[in-house]
């Protein structure tokens, strides 16, 4: 697609703090222990997904094709 003018990326969040997620911030639920067990010791924000996506979307991308950003705090990478 790239001849097209094309680009194509593809964005995998890791654990978000978002309303689908709010279940796991209530008392027994997993938000301490995945902000334990992630590197940088916190969730995502979705501000910080947002500005990956506007980056991509940006001419500011115009060399990047074809790529999948991971946006999990370094969970990937244990």
């Amino acid at each position: 697609y790239a001849e097209a003018g094309i680009q194509v990326f593809g964005i995998a969040p890791g654990a978000v703090k978002t309303a689908m997620t709010a279940a796991d911030f209530e008392t027994g639920g997993l938000a301490d222990w995945v902000a334990s067990e992630t590197p940088i010791k916190r969730w995502i924000e979705p501000e910080e997904v947002a500005e990956v996506s506007l980056f991509l979307a940006s001419g500011k991308a115009s060399a990047m094709q074809g790529q999948i950003l991971t946006i999990d705090g370094g969970w990937s990478l244990k």
